[in-house]
């Protein structure tokens, strides 16, 4: 299981700065004066001016993120960007060590610069696509970066199949505050599905099932998320309802895939074929729009007609025209609804995501390697997959956790155990130095001995954090390797105290996040106000990151979730910045977090 995202304690105002007054879930002050249990926060990094692609396709700096801002992200198993909500964001001031200037190419990009720089922490994590995750000081010119288009937009084929979806049957799915969108489309014969997807390459999302209301099997697909969707298709909702927006472009892709959707061939013994296309779903503003548009564009006249609403009509001629254009793209199983003069036809859509036109991500040229002589205010973010892209390569951001799953036989007896290592999710991508440390630091044999697996078989998670040198993390926790420090345990569904926690890391001989001590809330700002030195950092002047606080006996929100929350040294040093000597402070929440 995942481990649950811990919230701050504080409410935020629009300027991103706490509000101590105001807690984000009241039980945290209706438990205010309970003694909690509190544990040093452990969290190189990134400058404050390193610009950050986000999913919209616009760019922030780092500085101006805010948790729960969508950026892009990589899902490196099946080489394509994704979507990721920032679930934390993290801060620092200055500290000592070597900052790193890599110098990239910017081939392909849609850029007029000829290279970009990532300045970064050396031991940041920078995906390669020659050698996977590799610490920025450790690269060499040998390596091949992958950076993200500039001008990423919807590619001719791409925009033209999704226009004739969305005539068709199509579903438009948007996010308006961050601006993406998403389109749907199904279909009880599975190839026509497929046939959408291999048209839109790397816009292609995932498929599910789904039972129509006529009980057939459904086949659905859909598009990734992308701000090209959003923009392409927005004005198609300008009355709530879709509808044909006045500036519509038809092409012969866009008609093919109409067709197919919603449109029908009449064919009849002593008639020519004809051709009608079922837009009941829209308005006769419309249907005029696409009239129009298909007499201007390919000289095709029709008639509008009522056969269980908007219909419109082609006779034998005007058939015959769209016949000629929409062949070559209808796929084998629809050509059913062409005449059969024109069945034997192969079909064709380009097929390879390689080789297609205006990749989303392209690899890159390392330059030129160099130290730093600035030193600047370190900031990191983590998401989903612990990676995300600047607008010049892919860098890494590393929750970890063991699993062990008891594994029995036909009599419930267990007879070994499964051991699995993840991130913060199942998606997250393990760095493989501290993996093979993970391996190193968890042997079977003592795990099933420690929790006597074998006389009470149960699913085990451990929940920890992977740091060191060769880690984001930095080397101020150890300098030179790389570690798991213990933060919790859960079996089946309870969580283990504190006490416990300690006598398991004991056996197991790994560290154990440091107990501070049992605090009221009141008490715990306050500590994390004055700030203090991380106890458990090589690095004896490395500034703690805050506290975590539990309750000491595991109380749950009404929800079912753990009553846990985080207080952040860099948010009061924010606070004090900005209002540290003005009186009586009015702060108004931000709304959008």
């Amino acid at each position: 299981m995942e481990y649950q995202k811990i919230d701050t304690l504080f409410l935020r105002d629009e300027k991103n700065i706490i509000i101590p007054s105001m807690y984000t879930n009241p039980v945290f002050e209706e438990l205010k004066d309970l003694k909690w249990e509190t544990t040093e926060k452990i969290d190189g990094c990134l400058a404050w001016n390193t610009r950050i692609k986000m999913a919209d396709g616009s760019v922030k700096l780092i500085s101006e993120i805010q948790e729960g801002d969508i950026v892009l992200g990589y899902d490196t198993e099946n080489n394509t960007g994704v979507h990721q909500v920032i679930v934390q964001k993290v801060t620092k001031r200055p500290a000592d060590g070597t900052w790193i200037k890599i110098k990239v190419s910017h081939k392909g990009l849609g850029s007029s610069n000829s290279y970009g720089n990532i300045i970064c922490t050396f031991d940041h994590k920078i995906w390669t696509t020659n050698r996977g995750y590799v610490e920025a000081y450790k690269l060499t010119k040998e390596d091949k970066i992958l950076s993200i288009r500039r001008d990423n937009k919807l590619s001719p084929i791409q925009e033209q199949i999704l226009v004739g979806k969305m005539l068709g049957d199509g579903s438009f799915e948007c996010n308006t505050d961050a601006k993406t969108a998403s389109i749907e489309f199904g279909h009880s014969n599975y190839e026509m599905t497929w046939w959408t997807l291999q048209g839109l390459q790397e816009l292609a999302g995932n498929t599910h099932h789904r039972i129509s209301g006529y009980k057939s099997d459904i086949l659905v697909g859909r598009t990734k998320r992308s701000r090209q969707i959003y923009d392409t298709f927005i004005s198609w909702f300008e009355k709530e309802e879709k509808q044909v927006p006045k500036d519509i472009l038809l092409t012969p892709i866009s008609l093919a895939f109409w067709y197919m959707d919603d449109g029908a061939l009449l064919h009849s013994k002593n008639q020519e074929d004809r051709v009608r296309f079922a837009t009941n779903g829209f308005d006769e503003e419309s249907c005029s729009y696409l009239q129009r548009e298909l007499k201007l564009r390919f000289n095709i006249d029709s008639t509008l007609a009522d056969y269980k609403g908007n219909t419109i009509c082609l006779n034998s001629e005007n058939s015959e025209k769209l016949f000629l254009l929409v062949a070559p793209y209808v796929c084998s199983s629809y050509k059913y609804k062409l005449p059969i003069r024109y069945r034997d036809c192969v079909p064709y859509l380009p097929k390879s995501k390689e080789n297609q036109y205006h990749t989303e991500l392209v690899e890159q040229e390392v330059l030129e390697i160099t130290k730093e002589e600035k030193s600047y205010v370190r900031w990191d973010l983590t998401t989903e997959t612990h990676n995300f892209f600047t607008t010049t390569g892919l860098v890494h951001n590393t929750n970890m956790r063991v699993e062990i799953m008891p594994l029995l036989d036909d009599n419930f007896k267990c007879i070994d155990a499964h051991i699995e290592f993840k991130g913060r999710t199942d998606k997250a991508q393990i760095p493989d130095h501290l993996l093979k440390k993970m391996t190193e630091l968890f042997n079977k044999e003592r795990l099933i001995e420690v929790f006597n697996i074998y006389e009470r078989p149960a699913n085990i998670t451990i929940f920890g954090e992977g740091y060191g040198m060769k880690i984001q993390k930095g080397g101020n926790y150890i300098k030179n390797d790389c570690g798991f420090i213990l933060f919790d345990i859960r079996i089946e569904k309870w969580w283990l105290q504190r006490d416990t926690l300690e006598e398991i890391a004991k056996q197991l001989e790994i560290p154990i996040v440091p107990l501070i001590g049992y605090m009221t809330i009141p008490e715990a700002c306050d500590y994390v106000k004055k700030g203090f030195k991380s106890t458990i950092a090589e690095n004896k002047d490395y500034d703690a990151e805050g506290l975590v606080l539990k309750t000491r006996n595991g109380l749950l929100f009404r929800n079912g979730s753990r009553i846990i929350t985080k207080i952040k040294t860099a948010d009061f040093r924010k606070w004090d910045s900005a209002y540290g000597n003005t009186p009586n402070v009015v702060q108004k929440v931000n709304q959008h977090i």
